[in-house]
């Protein structure tokens, strides 16, 4: 049976997607898009010129949450609520889940290339109430570099989904650990806003247009 060669590569960023889910330290920033934006300098463990981002936003939908995570795997949608998603590429489905794929980012043409990334995600469902969705770089020979694009590194992006105590739906927390390598300052602050605000717009979808099946 095929087993996840960056099986630890996930392991430990579901340990870090914790440690970011109970952090205390996050500045809160602004609102944009139904979602409430907060942020932090990242450690010198991890650098990057970006701080990590975190994004919350509640889902009106009486959905179940296998609908919820199967959304948020359906890159065919994810176009129309993250507009710096371009595509990607499953790479190899393995028999736990976990999947290899390749991601592709819009640049700022004709000043700013593409990015791309090599990535291994898993989802985790530790309840009826509570799943973790992990994606992390990953090193993998079929996936090379693209010509005309900067491969760029994710130390983590996840999205943490609870029950919302508050009503019927589902709270949202997206948060992004990423080093876009060589993006212009003038821009970082810019996706450093918009980042986020995907979970707002990814409710707003859902809420409107109903569940998408997952796609890898």
């Amino acid at each position: 049976m095929a087993v996840n060669p960056h099986s630890a590569v996930l392991d430990a960023g579901l340990v870090y997607l914790k440690e970011l889910e109970a952090a205390t330290d996050f500045v809160l920033g602004a609102q944009g898009n139904r979602t409430t934006i907060y942020s932090k300098p990242a450690g010198q463990d991890r650098p990057t010129n970006m701080p990590i981002t975190k994004g919350q936003a509640k889902l009106a939908a009486a959905i179940s949450i296998d609908q919820v995570i199967d959304s948020l795997r359906n890159p065919e949608t994810r176009k129309a609520w993250d507009k710096r998603f371009e595509g990607m590429e499953l790479i190899e489905k393995y028999p736990s889940g976990d999947t290899v794929i390749h991601s592709l980012q819009h640049g700022q043409w004709p000043v700013v290339s593409g990015r791309d990334f090599c990535l291994t995600f898993r989802s985790v469902k530790e309840s009826e109430s509570k799943a973790y969705l992990i994606f992390a770089s990953a090193e993998d020979a079929r996936v090379p570099e693209v010509k005309g694009r900067v491969r760029a590194k994710v130390y983590l992006v996840g999205w943490v989904i609870d029950k919302n105590p508050d009503a019927d739906g589902w709270l949202l927390t997206y948060f992004s650990h990423v080093d876009p390598v060589g993006l212009p300052q003038a821009l970082l602050s810019l996706i450093a806003s918009e980042t986020p605000a995907c979970a707002g717009t990814f409710a707003s979808y859902v809420e409107k247009n109903g569940p998408s099946p997952a796609m890898y």
